[in-house]
């Protein structure tokens, strides 16, 4: 299972690399290390939209396009940015119809709310995978490159540290 849902992600980022060539969209053809970050890019994308349609047929994951949130840190996975992932690889599959936006994102200056992009895989893009949910599900868990989020509840807990 690993390894097809690895070779179709390695398949549409060839796809979306020549999709790319043919439109003209790239003045220059992409550098190894580019295509590199491309291909993980991909990966990444489509696993994180699998992960979402699994969990429900109407849920879309939500991306944030704000360059800041694409820093290195511990909870983004190492060759993740924001040039090829938003502009490149996201950019792409809605172009050809591999995702959907589901809610535009935003910011509010004058209230400081913001809002995250929702987008949510399409048929072509689950027919590109071609697996059922629970099996897809099932692989996914724990497959995340990064560190996650660990939420603690800390007004119930007891001050310890009187002096």
């Amino acid at each position: 299972m690993k390894e097809h849902l690895e070779k179709r992600c390695d398949d549409l980022a060839t796809y979306l690399l020549k999709l790319e060539q043919r439109r003209g969209l790239k003045k220059q053809k992409r550098a190894k290390s580019s295509v590199k970050k491309f291909r993980l890019s991909t990966a990444w994308l489509c696993k994180r939209l699998l992960a979402a349609q699994a969990a429900s047929n109407n849920a879309g994951m939500r991306i944030s396009k704000d360059k800041n949130r694409y820093k290195k840190s511990r909870y983004l996975p190492e060759g993740i940015s924001y040039d090829v992932t938003i502009l490149g690889v996201l950019a792409l599959m809605d172009l050809d119809g591999w995702v959907s936006e589901i809610r535009r994102g935003g910011y509010d200056r004058k209230t400081g709310v913001g809002k995250q992009t929702r987008i949510g895989a399409t048929k072509k893009l689950l027919d590109w995978f071609s697996t059922d949910s629970v099996t897809i599900s099932k692989f996914l868990v724990g497959c995340e490159d990064a560190d996650p989020l660990v939420v603690q509840i800390t007004s119930k807990r007891k001050a310890t540290n009187e002096k």
